[in-house]
């Protein structure tokens, strides 16, 4: 009984783990970017680069929307539309910029691809 017991008192804390932040990814193309900022809710943080791959990690806390706004030297910004997010749910978000445009190429759902 004792068993039981700490086994049903243990069970809520593996259930109240913090999920996995949302990943949104931007592969920038030919051109090296200086730079890029996610906004999502209305708040804005840098993304990390690495050559010109930029990330970007955000809980999703509830719906909404945003963008990426990618800087370069020399030439206007460019913007990623970030469409949807869902409340509660986990997502990896791909993009690529050709020819001036950013356009989504991937987008996965809690392990499952939906684009």
């Amino acid at each position: 009984m004792k068993g039981i017991l700490t086994l049903f008192f243990a069970l809520p804390l593996f259930g109240c783990s913090a999920p996995e932040p949302t990943v949104f990814e931007v592969d920038a193309g030919e051109f090296k970017p200086t730079g890029a900022v996610l906004e999502l809710y209305g708040v804005e943080s840098p993304m990390e680069q690495n050559g010109k791959t930029l990330v970007g990690r955000r809980s999703v806390k509830s719906d909404g929307s945003g963008k990426i706004i990618v800087n370069f030297e020399g030439k206007p910004p460019i913007i990623c539309h970030i469409g949807y997010v869902t409340n509660g749910l986990q997502y990896h978000f791909q993009y690529e910029i050709k020819n001036g445009q950013c356009n989504i190429v991937r987008m996965l759902q809690d392990e499952g691809a939906i684009s």
